[in-house]
């Protein structure tokens, strides 16, 4: 596991080499920068959309426990 000033240099240079306007707000909404003048998050269609997917998946059953869940990311992360 990297320390946190590895972390902090690596998450500085990738937003440093940006020019996405979109990922640059982003991280300025996750850090509350201008708190005072942040709009609501308003979602696009596709992650509207994901929403309702993954509501739907919850009413249907198509859920995993937290020890799945765990499982199938670990197997994820290994690919």
């Amino acid at each position: 596991m990297e320390s946190s000033d590895e972390l902090k240099t690596k998450v500085l240079e990738k937003i440093q080499n940006t020019s996405d306007q979109h990922i640059l707000q982003q991280v300025g909404r996750l850090l509350a920068i201008n708190e005072w003048e942040q709009d609501p998050y308003i979602l696009i269609k596709d992650e509207r959309d994901a929403v309702e997917r993954g509501l739907q998946d919850v009413v249907e059953g198509r859920v995993f426990s937290q020890a799945e869940a765990k499982s199938l990311l670990y197997q994820w992360k290994k690919k």
